[in-house]
Protein backbone atom coordinates (compact mmCIF):
# COMPACT_ATOMS: atom_id res chain seq x y z
CA UNK A 1 0.00 0.00 0.00
CA UNK A 2 3.06 2.24 0.01
CA UNK A 3 2.06 5.76 1.12
CA UNK A 4 -1.60 5.01 1.75
CA UNK A 5 -4.77 6.77 0.62
CA UNK A 6 -3.22 10.24 0.64
CA UNK A 7 -0.25 9.43 -1.56
CA UNK A 8 -2.11 7.03 -3.85
CA UNK A 9 -5.38 8.93 -4.36
CA UNK A 10 -5.67 12.04 -2.19
CA UNK A 11 -2.98 14.02 -3.98
CA UNK A 12 -5.31 14.56 -6.97
CA UNK A 13 -8.13 16.44 -5.22
CA UNK A 14 -5.52 18.27 -3.13
CA UNK A 15 -3.79 19.44 -6.30
CA UNK A 16 -7.09 20.54 -7.85
CA UNK A 17 -8.09 22.52 -4.76
CA UNK A 18 -4.68 24.24 -4.67
CA UNK A 19 -4.94 25.03 -8.39
CA UNK A 20 -8.35 26.66 -7.94
CA UNK A 21 -8.03 28.26 -4.50
CA UNK A 22 -4.31 28.80 -3.78
CA UNK A 23 -2.26 27.50 -0.89
CA UNK A 24 -4.20 26.36 2.18
CA UNK A 25 -4.06 28.66 5.19
CA UNK A 26 -5.42 25.95 7.49
CA UNK A 27 -5.31 22.17 7.19
CA UNK A 28 -7.14 19.61 9.28
CA UNK A 29 -7.43 15.91 8.61
CA UNK A 30 -8.34 12.64 10.21
CA UNK A 31 -7.53 9.18 8.98
CA UNK A 32 -8.16 5.51 9.50
CA UNK A 33 -5.11 3.28 9.44
CA UNK A 34 -4.50 -0.28 8.31
CA UNK A 35 -2.88 -2.66 10.78
CA UNK A 36 0.91 -2.65 10.40
CA UNK A 37 2.42 -5.24 8.09
CA UNK A 38 5.10 -7.54 9.51
CA UNK A 39 8.21 -5.49 10.25
CA UNK A 40 6.36 -2.16 10.22
CA UNK A 41 5.76 0.04 13.25
CA UNK A 42 2.43 1.41 12.03
CA UNK A 43 0.06 0.93 9.12
CA UNK A 44 -0.66 3.41 6.37
CA UNK A 45 -3.77 5.57 6.07
CA UNK A 46 -6.50 3.72 4.21
CA UNK A 47 -9.25 6.34 4.54
CA UNK A 48 -8.68 10.04 4.91
CA UNK A 49 -10.89 13.08 5.40
CA UNK A 50 -9.22 16.43 4.74
CA UNK A 51 -10.55 19.95 5.28
CA UNK A 52 -8.92 23.21 4.21
CA UNK A 53 -9.39 26.95 4.51
CA UNK A 54 -7.90 28.85 1.59
CA UNK A 55 -7.34 32.59 1.03
CA UNK A 56 -10.54 34.59 0.75
CA UNK A 57 -12.41 32.23 3.08
CA UNK A 58 -12.71 29.47 0.45
CA UNK A 59 -13.29 26.07 2.03
CA UNK A 60 -12.32 22.71 0.57
CA UNK A 61 -13.01 19.14 1.65
CA UNK A 62 -11.95 15.76 0.32
CA UNK A 63 -12.66 12.21 1.39
CA UNK A 64 -10.25 9.65 -0.03
CA UNK A 65 -10.31 5.94 0.66
CA UNK A 66 -8.73 2.70 -0.42
CA UNK A 67 -11.65 0.89 1.25
CA UNK A 68 -14.51 2.43 -0.75
CA UNK A 69 -15.03 1.67 -4.43
CA UNK A 70 -18.05 3.81 -5.29
CA UNK A 71 -16.22 5.93 -7.86
CA UNK A 72 -14.75 9.39 -7.99
CA UNK A 73 -16.66 12.65 -8.25
CA UNK A 74 -15.68 16.25 -7.71
CA UNK A 75 -18.12 19.00 -6.84
CA UNK A 76 -17.26 22.68 -6.97
CA UNK A 77 -19.86 24.86 -5.26
CA UNK A 78 -20.04 28.63 -5.44
CA UNK A 79 -22.56 31.32 -4.62
CA UNK A 80 -24.11 31.11 -8.12
CA UNK A 81 -24.07 27.39 -8.74
CA UNK A 82 -22.42 24.00 -8.68
CA UNK A 83 -20.26 21.98 -11.07
CA UNK A 84 -20.05 18.20 -10.59
CA UNK A 85 -17.69 15.97 -12.57
CA UNK A 86 -17.28 12.22 -12.77
CA UNK A 87 -13.86 10.62 -13.09
CA UNK A 88 -12.03 13.98 -13.02
CA UNK A 89 -8.56 12.51 -12.47
CA UNK A 90 -8.62 9.74 -15.11
CA UNK A 91 -5.77 10.76 -17.42
CA UNK A 92 -6.53 8.25 -20.15
CA UNK A 93 -10.30 8.36 -20.26
CA UNK A 94 -12.48 10.02 -22.86
CA UNK A 95 -15.53 10.20 -20.64
CA UNK A 96 -15.20 13.35 -18.55
CA UNK A 97 -18.74 14.56 -17.88
CA UNK A 98 -19.54 17.78 -16.04
CA UNK A 99 -22.98 18.75 -14.83
CA UNK A 100 -23.54 22.47 -14.22
CA UNK A 101 -26.41 23.70 -12.04
CA UNK A 102 -27.09 27.46 -11.91
CA UNK A 103 -28.88 28.58 -8.74
CA UNK A 104 -31.80 31.01 -8.48
CA UNK A 105 -29.51 33.98 -7.73
CA UNK A 106 -27.37 33.49 -10.86
CA UNK A 107 -27.54 36.59 -13.15
CA UNK A 108 -28.96 34.39 -15.94
CA UNK A 109 -31.40 32.64 -13.59
CA UNK A 110 -31.54 28.97 -12.70
CA UNK A 111 -30.60 26.31 -15.19
CA UNK A 112 -28.76 23.09 -15.85
CA UNK A 113 -26.37 21.80 -18.48
CA UNK A 114 -24.32 18.66 -19.01
CA UNK A 115 -21.00 18.90 -20.81
CA UNK A 116 -18.94 16.04 -22.22
CA UNK A 117 -15.29 16.81 -22.78
CA UNK A 118 -12.71 14.62 -24.46
CA UNK A 119 -9.66 14.35 -22.25
CA UNK A 120 -7.16 13.47 -24.97
CA UNK A 121 -4.45 10.83 -24.84
CA UNK A 122 -3.36 11.46 -21.27
CA UNK A 123 -1.71 8.84 -19.12
CA UNK A 124 1.95 7.99 -18.67
CA UNK A 125 2.97 8.35 -22.37
CA UNK A 126 1.65 11.93 -22.37
CA UNK A 127 3.52 12.74 -19.15
CA UNK A 128 6.78 11.31 -20.50
CA UNK A 129 6.41 13.29 -23.75
CA UNK A 130 5.80 16.48 -21.78
CA UNK A 131 8.81 15.85 -19.53
CA UNK A 132 11.04 15.18 -22.56
CA UNK A 133 9.78 18.37 -24.24
CA UNK A 134 10.47 20.37 -21.06
CA UNK A 135 13.99 18.96 -20.78
CA UNK A 136 14.58 19.82 -24.46
CA UNK A 137 13.45 23.40 -23.75
CA UNK A 138 10.40 23.26 -26.05
CA UNK A 139 7.80 23.29 -23.25
CA UNK A 140 7.49 24.75 -19.77
CA UNK A 141 7.75 22.16 -17.02
CA UNK A 142 4.34 21.47 -15.43
CA UNK A 143 3.92 21.50 -12.57
CA UNK A 144 6.67 23.98 -11.87
CA UNK A 145 9.29 23.10 -9.25
CA UNK A 146 7.69 25.71 -6.96
CA UNK A 147 4.25 24.11 -7.37
CA UNK A 148 5.73 20.69 -6.64
CA UNK A 149 7.36 21.95 -3.43
CA UNK A 150 4.09 23.59 -2.34
CA UNK A 151 2.24 20.30 -2.98
CA UNK A 152 4.82 18.43 -0.88
CA UNK A 153 4.37 20.99 1.91
CA UNK A 154 0.58 20.55 1.85
CA UNK A 155 1.01 16.74 1.94
CA UNK A 156 3.37 17.08 4.91
CA UNK A 157 0.81 19.25 6.74
CA UNK A 158 -1.89 16.61 6.16
CA UNK A 159 0.39 13.81 7.35
CA UNK A 160 1.16 15.77 10.53
CA UNK A 161 -2.58 16.36 11.09
CA UNK A 162 -3.34 12.62 10.95
CA UNK A 163 -0.26 11.61 12.90
CA UNK A 164 1.39 9.80 10.00
CA UNK A 165 5.14 9.61 10.49
CA UNK A 166 7.86 8.84 7.98
CA UNK A 167 11.13 8.29 9.83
Amino acid sequence: MQGGALMDLGVYPLSLMRLLAGEPEEVSATGRFAPPLPGEIEGVDISLSMAFRFPGGVLGHSFTSMEVTEGVTTTLTGSWGRLTTTRPYNPGGNDLTAHLTRLENHPDGPGEATLNAPTGGGGAPSMFRHFNDAMAGTAELRPTPEQTIAQADAIDRINRAIGQRFD
